[in-house]
C-alpha cells in the first residue's frame, strides 16, 4: 500500500500507477482511493485509470475489468442469498458516484 501526500500531482500519480502496472513483481490489484484531492480533475483521473490493467482494476471501473465492482457485486450476492429470482428482470442502477457506475 502506498500512501501519497495530498499535494501529489496528477502527473506524479500517473507515473506511480504506470510504474506499478509494469513492474515485474506487480500486485494483483490496484485501487485508486477516492475522493482524490480537489486539484486532480475528473479528466486526470480518467487518464490515470487508463493505465490500470483490466486484470488489476479491483474497483471494476473499466468495462473490461476482470473484477466486479464491490457495491453492485455485494447487492447481487445479497439478493442471491435471499433467493431473489433474477429471471426476466432488467437491473437498473442510479449513478451517484464513480464507484457505482456499472451494473453487474
Amino acid at each position: 500500500m502506498l500512501k501519497l501526500s495530498e499535494d501529489v500531482t496528477a502527473l506524479e500519480l500517473l507515473s506511480i500507477v504506470r510504474d506499478i502496472n509494469i513492474a515485474p513483481d506487480k500486485p494483483d490489484g490496484i485501487i485508486i482511493q477516492l475522493p482524490l484531492p480537489e486539484h486532480i480533475t475528473k479528466e486526470d483521473l480518467e487518464h490515470i485509470m487508463a493505465y490500470i490493467s483490466p486484470n488489476q482494476d479491483v474497483d471494476g471501473f473499466k468495462k473490461t475489468s476482470k473484477h466486479v465492482p464491490c457495491t453492485p457485486g455485494g447487492i447481487i450476492k445479497y439478493l442471491e442469498s435471499t433467493g431473489f429470482d433474477f429471471e426476466g428482470k432488467k437491473p437498473v442502477s442510479r449513478v451517484l458516484a464513480m464507484t457505482l457506475k456499472a451494473p453487474c
